[in-house]
């Protein structure tokens, strides 16, 4: 998926780990974007392992998330970010308890993480539960914005079925001002995109916001989709996810 829109590229991936390959069992990362009345909202979500389920609410809550909060985007800007984590949390277990009362499943099967920056002309608002990385263009430099939650280990991290919702969900919000753009990636992408003790990205993502503005989305969209097949998932068995969004 990708598209230019109103002066903001947005460039998404996503592609099977190797050993969900091996496994027969799919790819469980979910990317999706949403824009209405200048409001724009991107997401990722990555299915927890342990269900064969996970792809499916992964996409549930990252496409209908997007839809959420661009509709709801000055409501929630105006709120603190413990009513916002309040709201979220209930819109996510709505969907979430539909589709496994459907399903005839339990809801935990159900589990992914998730990552999400949506935003207006001035103001921006992030969501961020468990693993997975998100980074802001500043000034040109690739800069860590919310890093991830792994509890201290690698592989052990928090869901969007957590009965510690609200605890475990990261919320951000502010001005835009000198902010260029965001990037959003699951942990598998982060194996090979983002050094975890010195906490900054390789000097490949630079590369890859410097693609916009100089190709169109179409482009963008096949060099990171060989980059993530070919590349990007021999860094790690894990599902590999990415978006990219950058002010043209």
């Amino acid at each position: 998926m990708g598209r230019v829109i109103k002066g903001w590229q947005i460039v998404a991936s996503y592609v099977e780990g190797r050993l969900h390959e091996q496994r027969r069992i799919g790819c469980q990362d979910r990317v999706s974007y949403y824009r209405k009345d200048g409001k724009y909202c991107v997401a990722l979500a990555d299915g927890a392992g342990f269900s064969d389920y996970s792809q499916k609410g992964a996409q549930i809550v990252a496409k209908n998330i997007c839809r959420y909060i661009v509709r709801n985007f000055d409501k929630l800007v105006s709120k603190k970010e413990e009513n916002i984590k309040e709201v979220v949390k209930e819109a996510i277990l709505r969907l979430l308890s539909a589709t496994a009362k459907a399903e005839g499943i339990e809801i935990r099967l159900l589990a992914s993480t998730l990552l999400c920056v949506a935003f207006n002309k001035n103001e921006f608002l992030s969501l961020h539960m468990g693993d997975g990385v998100i980074g802001v263009l500043r000034k040109e430099e690739v800069l860590p914005f919310s890093l991830p939650d792994n509890d201290e280990f690698v592989n052990v991290t928090c869901f969007t079925t957590s009965s510690n919702f609200e605890r475990n969900l990261r919320v951000s919000k502010g001005k835009l001002d000198d902010i260029q753009g965001f990037i959003l990636m699951s942990d598998g992408t982060a194996e090979a995109l983002y050094h975890r003790k010195k906490q900054e990205f390789a000097l490949a993502v630079k590369k890859i916001f410097n693609w916009f503005g100089r190709y169109d989305c179409k482009m963008i969209k096949k060099a990171l989709d060989i980059n993530l097949g070919k590349m990007i998932r021999n860094f790690t068995y894990d599902d590999c996810s990415i978006i990219v969004v950058k002010r043209i």
